[in-house]
């Protein structure tokens, strides 16, 4: 977990491509977590959330099995 205070730019400002966005708003739809209209509940904000920590930590894996690392 990371605090506001830290310095840590890309953490606070992600840069996502068009194509990403675009990717992410697929799986956003194909999981159902998408809201043409806004709902009174957080919930599908809350498997958005869950969706694109999902995302990252798979790719994060890929990578990492990418590269042979071992820890």
């Amino acid at each position: 977990m990371f605090c506001y205070e830290c310095q840590e730019i890309l953490l606070h400002n992600p840069v996502f491509t068009r194509e990403n966005i675009l990717a992410l708003a697929d799986l956003v739809k194909q999981d159902h977590l998408d809201e043409p209209k806004k709902n009174r509940t957080n919930e599908k904000l809350g498997g958005r959330v869950r969706l694109l920590h999902e995302v990252i930590e798979l790719g994060l894996r890929a990578v990492k099995d990418k590269s042979g690392c071992k820890s």
